[in-house]
């Protein structure tokens, strides 16, 4: 049987085949309907920001946003881009190697990883096997959102797929030890801190008639009926396989009523009510590590 790690034609084919099917994705009205209700999102949110603080505001295209204050200089946002970091400092900050460098270097944790490409993939096969439990796999630079990251990875089958999907966004892939626990984002602005949020990952509660696939298929029904419900579709991919199967189901298998369960374990799919805020709750010592990072990296709006 072929070993799929030892294979550059599988690990390019398949990653042809993740290019096709998120092509398709984006272009399906489903999909273009999810990109609307994101931009709307962030027009809503740069209005209130704009309302809360008293400075007039106006669309200069459909998601860029121009702040005009009356006594200062106009600045634009787009999205959850803004004129406060420049594009080196965007860069450095998408390096996930070098951020990983410059952390460790100043004697701040960073979990245990490396970092390989497909010639290489030999190493991160080595890799996966020191470790004692499961890993994880991304594209080491240019990505966020989730995208192309693979969790729960157990197997040297599970670590090929996860590296032909990463490898549709990078040739350049981090393969790290999976650490267990809550995901949070701490938001600063010029070292100040702004919110702490509590990131839940996506789950979904079975009716003892629907199969988990079915399940997926309406939660993503309600969500494009607001942005308030989120802003990105729950996605069947690897990720939603090796979490599904990490605990005991399948795409087939039907929950039972009532029956509550985890979807991915990449947090990015998750829905607007698995957000909370929780700043009173986070110790100072974790506030100030993230500051220090930040301030490290050069970003002034940090999250």
């Amino acid at each position: 049987m072929m070993n799929p790690l030892k294979s550059s034609i599988f690990l390019s084919a398949v990653s042809w085949v993740v290019r096709a099917a998120d092509w398709f994705q984006r272009k399906s009205a489903t999909g273009r309907r999810i990109r609307s209700l994101r931009n709307r999102f962030y027009r809503e949110t740069w209005n209130q920001v704009a309302d809360q603080l008293g400075i007039p505001c106006r669309m200069l295209d459909r998601d860029l946003v121009q702040f005009e204050p009356v006594d200062g200089k106009p600045f634009q946002v787009r999205r959850n881009y803004t004129t406060l970091d420049g594009p080196e400092t965007l860069k450095l900050a998408g390096d996930k190697s070098k951020v990983n460098n410059i952390l460790s270097s100043h004697s701040l944790p960073v979990v245990n990883y490396l970092e390989f490409d497909a010639s290489s993939i030999h190493s991160a096969r080595e890799f996966f096997h020191s470790m004692e439990g499961p890993c994880v796999v991304k594209p080491a630079f240019g990505t966020g959102a989730g995208q192309g990251v693979t969790t729960h990875i157990c197997s040297e089958n599970e670590l090929a797929w996860a590296c032909a999907r990463a490898l549709k966004h990078d040739r350049r892939l981090l393969i790290e030890r999976q650490i267990a626990g809550e995901n949070y984002r701490l938001l600063f602005c010029r070292g100040d801190l702004l919110d702490v949020v509590r990131r839940d990952p996506p789950h979904l509660i079975g009716d003892g008639r629907s199969t988990v696939r079915k399940l997926i298929q309406n939660e993503n029904r309600r969500r494009v009926e607001s942005w308030e419900n989120a802003q990105s579709l729950l996605q069947i991919d690897q990720d939603a396989v090796q979490t599904l199967r990490h605990q005991g189901y399948r795409l087939k298998s039907v929950p039972g009523d009532g029956e509550r369960f985890q979807v991915k374990t990449v947090i990015n799919d998750n829905a607007a009510h698995e957000n909370v805020s929780v700043t009173d709750e986070m110790g100072i010592s974790v506030i100030d590590s993230c500051r220090q990072a930040a301030s490290l990296l050069g970003v002034q709006l940090a999250g």
